[in-house]
C-alpha cells in the first residue's frame, strides 16, 4: 500500500508534495500516516468500516494495534457516525476525532415527481449477508399480511444469502409480494426508493447506512433498529427507531408507516441539507483549511 501511494504520487507529477494525504480506509490509513511523517504533511483518515464496531470480531489484535497507532498519528480522524467515533476513541485515545457523514448525490436521490405508487411497497437494499438480517423483514412482511395483505417488498442486492432468503420467501408464501431485484445501478435504486413507502434497515451493525440517507433524500421514511448508524439521524418526522428489532415489532411499525402521512418534501430537504454533496464538500473544505493552517 505504501508503494502504491508513492506510485500514485509519481503518476500525478511527483514534483510537488501534496498539501494533505486523505485516506478513506483503515488499511490505507497505516501507510498514509507513515508517508505523512516523511513528507511532513497532515494526514486525515476517513473511516467507514463496520469491523471496528464492538462485537464484530473481524480484526485481529495486530490489526487493531496498527489501527490505533495510525489513528493516533493522523492529524484528524473522520468517522462517518457517532458509534464509530466512540469505537475509534476507545482504540486510539490520543486521536483527534470529528464526525463527517457520507455524502449522497441529491440530484439522483430526490423525491418522486409524481405521487407514491400503490399498493404500499417497502424496500431493503444491501449485500445479502447474514449481518443485514433481511430474514427478519421477510418474516415481518408475512405477519403484516394478516392485516395488510396488499403490502409488498423489494429486495435490492445480491450476496451469499440470496438463495436462503428466496427459499424463506417461498416458505412464508409471500409469492409476488416479495420481489428480488438483484444488484442495481444507483439510478435504478433511486427509482425504487422514490416509489417506495419506506426503507427498512434491519442490520445488526452499521457505521452509517448510506442507503438510509439516500432514502431520506428521496423523501421516504426509514425504519431502523439501533445498529450503530441510522438511529443517529432518523427522528420522529423521518421514520422510526425500533427497539427491539424483531419481526413482530417491525410488522407493527410497518403497519404504522403505511397508515401514517409523511411529509416527503420536508424529509428530503432536511436530508439533503445534512448529507448532500454540497453540504459534505463544505465540511471537508473547512477541515482541509483547518489542518493546513496549523
Amino acid at each position: 500500500l505504501l508503494v502504491g501511494i508513492v506510485r500514485a504520487w509519481t503518476r500525478l507529477g511527483g514534483r510537488r508534495r501534496p498539501d494533505i494525504l486523505h485516506s478513506h480506509t483503515l488499511r490505507t490509513s497505516v501507510p498514509a500516516t507513515m508517508l505523512g511523517r516523511v513528507l511532513r504533511r497532515p494526514v486525515i483518515a476517513t473511516e467507514h468500516w463496520t469491523a471496528l464496531l464492538p462485537g464484530t470480531d473481524d480484526l485481529t489484535p495486530r490489526e487493531l494495534h496498527l489501527a490505533g497507532r495510525a489513528y493516533d498519528r493522523a492529524d484528524l480522524v473522520l468517522p462517518v457516525g457517532p458509534s464509530l467515533a466512540a469505537a475509534i476513541g476507545d482504540l486510539a485515545p490520543e486521536a483527534t476525532i470529528e464526525v463527517v457523514q457520507n455524502a449522497v448525490d441529491e440530484a439522483t436521490f430526490r423525491p418522486a415527481l409524481t405521487g407514491r405508487t400503490l399498493p404500499p411497497r417497502f424496500v431493503v437494499v444491501g449485500k445479502l449477508i447474514a449481518r443485514k438480517r433481511f430474514d427478519v423483514v421477510l418474516r415481518a412482511l408475512a405477519m403484516l399480511h394478516h392485516t395488510h395483505p396488499d403490502v409488498a417488498l423489494d429486495v435490492v442486492g445480491d450476496g451469499p444469502e440470496a438463495g436462503a432468503l428466496e427459499h424463506l420467501a417461498t416458505e412464508l408464501d409471500l409469492g409476488s409480494s416479495c420481489t428480488f431485484r438483484g444488484a442495481l445501478p444507483k439510478a435504478d435504486v433511486a427509482s425504487i426508493l422514490q416509489a417506495g413507502t419506506a426503507l427498512v434497515v434491519s442490520s445488526t451493525s452499521e457505521t452509517f447506512s448510506v442507503v438510509a440517507a439516500e432514502a431520506l433524500c428521496c423523501g421516504i421514511p426509514v425504519l431502523t433498529g439501533r445498529c450503530g448508524g441510522p438511529e443517529h439521524f432518523v427522528d420522529e418526522g423521518s421514520g422510526f427507531v425500533i427497539e427491539p428489532m424483531n419481526e413482530s415489532m417491525l410488522a407493527q411499525y410497518m403497519a404504522t408507516a403505511v397508515e401514517q402521512t409523511w411529509d416527503a418534501a420536508a424529509i428530503s430537504a432536511a436530508a439533503a441539507k445534512q448529507f448532500g454533496l454540497t453540504a459534505i464538500a463544505e465540511r471537508l473544505s473547512a477541515v482541509y483549511e483547518r489542518v493546513t493552517a496549523r
